[in-house]
């Protein structure tokens, strides 16, 4: 039988867009991280032969992408992406798993960076 909660834990990393220099390329730069929360899901629905779905969900307001992009001297509307990445749980308890403390933890899988569409760009949500 299936564990009832997966042994790994879901972050969402956020970063934003920012243009070197001499203006030939962009790079990434970290705004914020957030533990993502499973969503509870009806499991008596779920069909015995199906796969067992979990689903996890981390968000940003409007106002605190503007908060951190303002805090770094950025345009509201620069440009955002985003990664998932799921690590196994540890026995000892972690201060900052993607941040200081992130070679005390194995990586389960990474996502891959995705952009922020327009339509969750703070430019678009008022």
């Amino acid at each position: 039988m299936l564990p009832s909660t997966p042994n790994t834990e879901l972050w969402a990393i956020l970063y934003t867009q920012i243009l070197q220099v001499d203006g030939r390329d962009y790079h990434n730069f970290l705004l914020e991280r957030r533990r993502m929360h499973k969503i509870r899901i009806d499991r008596a629905k779920q069909r015995v032969t199906e796969q067992l779905e979990v689903r996890a969900e981390a968000a940003w307001t409007d106002k605190e992408v503007r908060a951190l992009l303002q805090n770094l001297g950025l345009p509201e509307n620069n440009p955002l992406s985003i990664i998932t990445i799921e690590l196994m749980q540890n026995q000892t308890i972690v201060g900052e798993p993607i941040s200081t403390d992130l070679g005390k933890l194995r990586i389960y899988r990474t996502s891959q960076l995705e952009p922020v569409p327009k339509i969750c760009s703070v430019d678009q949500i008022d």
